[in-house]
């Protein structure tokens, strides 16, 4: 079965800061993740499920956060397809940017399965 969530996250900048004062962006309660990343969705109650998963929001955080060396990042799950945009020219940043999208799609697979279950709260 495929995940119908989508989501879009971005390093949060002032632009964003300025949209949320008139929309409401997606909250997870954690204070380094809510300042730094920007989380684009539809799926709000799905997302904040999926981003509950231990090991979610530090993976998110990190690949994020990459961007203050790389000047680009970008995580995004669209269509069933995970895509991670990293800009960074050392080979350990996209090595380690390839680690962290692999724990992402290991946290999407199982939550997948929860969801397909019955186990999770959006069947």
């Amino acid at each position: 079965r495929d995940l119908y969530m989508e989501f879009r996250c971005v390093p949060e900048n002032f632009t964003h800061r300025l949209v949320k004062m008139f929309a409401e962006e997606l909250q997870v309660g954690d204070e380094l993740f809510d300042d730094n990343v920007y989380v684009k969705t539809k799926d709000r109650d799905a997302i904040r499920s999926f981003f509950e998963r231990s090991g979610v929001q530090s993976a998110l955080v990190e690949l994020i956060q990459m961007r203050a060396a790389a000047g680009a990042a970008e995580v995004q799950l669209r269509d069933s397809c995970l895509e991670v945009y990293v800009s960074h020219e050392q080979i350990d940043a996209i090595q380690e940017a390839q680690l962290l999208t692999c724990v992402l799609l290991h946290h999407l697979e199982e939550y997948q399965v929860q969801e397909s279950n019955g186990v999770g709260p959006y069947r």
